[in-house]
Formats: C-alpha cells, structure tokens, sequence
C-alpha cells in the first residue's frame, strides 16, 4: 500500500476514535449504572435538591388527577355496560332494531348520532384517557408510584431523563457529531439549563423531547444506598453511546462546580484558621467586608483591592493578629475566600 493512502487510512481511523467535544469516555466506576441503561438513547442525570415537601406537593397532582381518572372511568363502564350488554344481545340474536322500520327519518338520525356520540366518548375514555393511570400506577417494569414507594421523598434525588423518539444515532451519528450536532444545540442545551435545573423538580421535567426513565432512578438510589456510587456522580451530566467507543459522558457544570469546591475549601480553610486563633468573629468580619465591597459600583477591583486589604490589615491587627503572618499561613492572599488575586 503506498505510503500516502496508508496516512490517510489512519488519519480515517484516528478520526473515527476521536471523542466527540463535549464528551469524554465513561468512567469505570459507572458501569454499575450504565449497563442497566438502553445504547440507543441519550440520558441526562441531575441532582433534584428542592426540598422534600414541595416535590410531594408537585406529585400529589398528578396522583390526585389520576384518581379522579379511575373514578369516572369506573363510573362509567358501570353506566354504560349495560347498554353494549343490550347492543351486543341485539346484534346476536338479529332481532330487529329498537326502532321500528317504519319510524320517521329524524328519530332514526337521532338515535343514530346519540350512538356515534356514545361510541365516540367511550373511544377516547378507552384509548387516550385510560392509559394515563395505567402508566402512573401499573406501568412496568417501573412507574411514578414505584418510584415514590421505592425511594420516597427526599431533599436531594437523583432525576434520570431519557430522550424521547430520538437518541445517539441523531446525536453522535453521520457528519455532524457531539456538540456540532443540531441535536445537541436543541435538544440538549436547554435541558441542562442552570436554571431549570435548579427551579423545576424532576418530575416536571417531562415533555416532547425528554421523559423519566424511573426504573433507572429507583436503580440509581439503590446504588448509593449500597455505596457502589455516591449522589456527586449523578451531578448534572449526559450520557450518550457509541458503538465504537462505549459510553461516554458530559459533565455539565464541572468547571464551575470545581470553583465551587474550590471557595468552599478556602472559606472553610479560613474560618477553621481564625477559630484555633480564637479570633473566629474575625471571619464574620471578613465576609461582612467582602459582601458589602462586592456591592459597590466596580466591585473589588484595582484601587478598591488595596483598600480592601489595608482595612482587613487594621482589623486583624487591632485583634493581635500579625496580618503578613496570617496570609502566608493559609496560602497567600488569593486564599482569602471572595478576595481571588490581589490587585498588587
């Protein structure tokens, strides 16, 4: 094989391994979880941490709708049963209609229309309407009330969304792949939403696009509960197939979420400081300052910085704390939670 054919085989191939942008290969740890799911479909997974009772307040409509559901529809078949009971005697045994042949026109029409319309009612009771508590209540191998008996209500849940008459072959399939796909950009997109994510429970999030794949979520929480994977793998994240490269996800928000872990450790870091100083008013006073200079026009910026630094000087000083010592014993002033890189 010449030499060039034989470079471009491989960059064919190369190619054809490349992980498409936003994603990144499945960890190991995940496999538990991932071979329980269907390849075909792409999934988004989230941390649902509005508080318990609201979510039972959300659930309880549905649960009340369907109850009211199953009350008509019970009502129903007994009111109407013994009318097809008598229909059905009729047409067996071929006795004549209830109304005589000789019975005028419109009486004929109108006990015609009355029938299509009963037909009619009971049609779209039996095929649109019946299915919907069927779904919530006896629908397997797992349904909104499993769902609920078996996890309960809790502060924090783990919501698994599955896409919904599309998946990966729309996703990662033909030219376009990951984020340069259509699919991504309208379908993805605005169900990772920050603020949906963090205003909406999960099981108001269904709709054309997305549905609640609830056996996958009564497995999800048994796993944590078994400790075989912890509620922080299931923080905003999608999960899509590839049949060459396996699962592969995106996390969301990771980024962000390791500067939140970040200014978590230096404000605790920086209290647990003060507080073996004795001095733990000190770190009060210290987020009073930053959340009053954070306010003002420019922010902490330029000028403002070195102000900001020669006021927490005179405060740690007044309290008998050497300040240049304190900054270098948690790590420079960067360290300092809410402040970053000194302006100096």
């Amino acid at each position: 094989m010449p030499r060039s054919a034989r470079r471009d085989r491989e960059t064919v191939i190369s190619n054809t391994n490349e992980v498409p942008a936003p994603f990144t290969r499945a960890a190991e740890r995940l496999n538990p979880f991932l071979d329980t799911l269907n390849p075909a479909k792409i999934y988004i997974v989230h941390l649902d941490k509005l508080p318990w009772d609201f979510k039972r307040q959300i659930f309880a409509v549905p649960v009340f709708l369907n109850i009211i559901i199953v009350i008509i529809l019970l009502w129903r078949w007994y009111s109407i049963i013994p009318t097809y009971l008598q229909l059905a005697t009729i047409f067996i045994r071929a006795d004549p209609a209830t109304i005589a042949k000789g019975a005028p026109f419109a009486e004929k029409a109108w006990l015609t229309l009355r029938r299509a319309f009963m037909f009619g009612i009971d049609f779209v009771l039996i095929r649109i309407i019946m299915p919907w508590p069927i779904s919530f209540f006896l629908e397997q191998p797992a349904n909104p009330v499993k769902w609920r008996r078996r996890v309960r209500f809790q502060d924090v849940e783990i919501v698994v969304r599955e896409s919904r008459k599309w998946g990966a072959e729309e996703l990662l399939g033909g030219g376009k792949k990951g984020a340069e796909s259509p699919f991504f950009k309208t379908r993805v997109l605005p169900a990772v939403e920050r603020r949906m994510l963090s205003e909406k429970t999960g099981y108001s999030m269904m709709g054309k696009d997305w549905d609640l794949d609830f056996a996958s979520m009564i497995n999800a929480a048994e796993l944590c509960k078994r400790k075989d994977l912890n509620e922080q793998d299931f923080e905003a994240t999608v999960l899509a197939h590839d049949d060459k490269l396996g699962w592969l996800t995106w996390v969301v928000y990771e980024e962000e979420q390791a500067a939140e872990s970040n200014d978590r450790d230096k404000l605790i870091n920086f209290k647990n400081r003060l507080t073996v100083l004795g001095k733990e008013n000190l770190f009060f006073r210290w987020i009073e300052i930053i959340q009053y200079e954070s306010t003002q026009p420019g922010g902490l910026s330029g000028q403002r910085r070195n102000e900001v630094l020669a006021k927490a000087q005179d405060i740690f000083q007044a309290q008998g704390i050497d300040f240049g010592d304190f900054v270098t014993s948690i790590g420079g002033i960067e360290a300092f939670p809410g402040f970053g890189q000194a302006g100096t």
